[in-house]
């Protein structure tokens, strides 16, 4: 039986293929389907993964000022890469770790293949199998979780098989401007 990564690998490639060939109709019949069903796996994946990469940038520029740089610079510096290339590049070095040491190495090389799924998704209006997308979410959500450990951030979320689970629903008071 072929190994769970090298599976998600062939079918990344395949969805892309796929995509490729599909018709306008095609495409936009599956972003109807996300906007019908906002919870489903492909959605909760993307938000996921933003919500890591979010995370991971304001880790990031947090370690820059700390380090003496200027935040508009840092800011600069940190405000495309993704969510792999801010862990591994600028908050791990910090921590004197690696991904390896992060997280288990299963679990990273999911979240990195869950960042490529992410990718097609927002820009190729595709779907995925729910279990796919709950494999690839719950890396991502372990990420997140060691992400806000080293933040010093509570624990409000819980990873499971199905996704992530919110612990805490109270909605912060706080608005945009009190930023």
């Amino acid at each position: 039986m072929q190994p769970f990564k090298e599976y998600l690998k062939e079918h990344l490639e395949q969805l892309r293929k796929s995509y490729v060939n599909a018709t306008p109709e095609q495409r936009y019949r599956v972003a109807l389907d996300r906007l019908r069903y906002p919870n489903c796996g492909p959605n909760v994946l993307i938000h996921a993964i933003s919500t890591v990469e979010g995370l991971a940038r304001a880790l990031a520029l947090d370690l820059a000022q700390k380090n003496g740089e200027n935040v508009e610079e840092a800011y600069e510096k940190l405000r495309y890469p993704n969510a792999k290339k801010l862990i591994e590049e600028h908050i791990l070095p910090n921590l004197k770790e690696t991904a390896e040491t992060f997280v288990d190495k299963e679990i990273w090389k999911n979240f990195c293949l869950a960042i490529e799924y992410r990718n097609l998704l927002v820009h190729e209006c595709a779907f995925l199998r729910k279990g796919i997308s709950n494999k690839l979410i719950k890396s991502a959500c372990i990420v997140l979780q060691k992400l806000c450990e080293i933040a010093g951030l509570p624990e409000k979320i819980k990873c499971s098989e199905n996704g992530i689970q919110v612990i805490d629903k109270k909605r912060s008071q706080r608005s945009t401007k009190d930023l």
